[in-house]
């Protein structure tokens, strides 16, 4: 079974979300604020109610969000919203929070490559899994 969409078929549904957003919203950049706050507290508070949440229902609904997040990157080959972000700046070059990771690095002038950004990615990933798992047993 084949998950991950067709490049043609990423870009098509990501061209039609950004239209949409930008017909709910009035502009490109205004749809864009809202789509990265939408993006970041999402992401954080799921990830923040994996780790620290006392509450076994905030819990399971963050550890479904954290689920469809993994699944969306892999039908999308990585962040469908980042990809959303980018079509409504209308700009290759958008950092996303993952970049915070890094900023420590480039100021003591350790190069960062996609790679490394790429490897702090899964990595990250792979402990809010573990974090999940271990949680939920």
């Amino acid at each position: 079974m084949q998950l991950q969409l067709s490049r043609l078929k990423r870009e098509e549904i990501i061209n039609q979300l950004a239209c949409y957003c930008e017909e709910i919203f009035g502009s490109k950049r205004r749809a864009a604020f809202y789509v990265v706050v939408g993006h970041y507290t999402v992401v954080l508070s799921a990830v923040g109610a994996i780790i620290f949440s006392n509450n076994s229902t905030i819990f399971r609904i963050a550890v479904a969000c954290w689920a469809i997040v993994i699944f969306l990157h892999n039908v999308f080959d990585g962040c469908f919203l980042v990809r959303l972000e980018r079509a409504l700046f209308d700009s290759k070059k958008w950092y996303g929070i993952w970049h915070l990771f890094l900023i420590p690095l480039e100021m003591i002038g350790y190069p960062t490559t996609r790679s490394l950004l790429d490897l702090v990615l899964v990595w990250s990933a792979v402990i809010v899994t573990s974090i999940a798992l271990l949680r939920a047993m």
